[in-house]
């Protein structure tokens, strides 16, 4: 659900709907709706990242962007060597279990 509603959230942000595209981003980071395992952390790095862009862009929000982009270093960090560094596509092309590269 977080790669979906992230996606959501990026459309909205295009169509400049900053509110919407907010409200979407912080549903899709709810890290309690996540499975675990190293495939969500990646999506949750990426729409982390998506929300922080958001920020950037909208006035007076500098703050939350910082603090943003220090959450998805934390994340990027908690992840498996073999996934660290990786953007949330390869999240959702790789077919193969997680396990083999821990």
């Amino acid at each position: 659900m977080c790669r979906i509603l992230s996606i959501v959230a990026s459309c909205y942000q295009e169509a400049e709907n900053a509110v919407t595209a907010e409200g979407l981003f912080q549903s899709a980071i709810n890290r309690k709706e996540l499975p675990p395992g190293p495939l969500s952390l990646l999506c949750l790095k990426e729409a982390v990242l998506s929300y922080e862009k958001l920020c950037r862009n909208w006035d007076k929000r500098e703050g939350d962007a910082k603090r943003l982009e220090a959450e998805a270093e934390e994340i990027d960090e908690s992840l498996p060597d073999p996934w660290k560094g990786k953007s949330g596509i390869h999240g959702s092309l790789w077919f193969w279990t997680p396990g083999d590269f821990l």
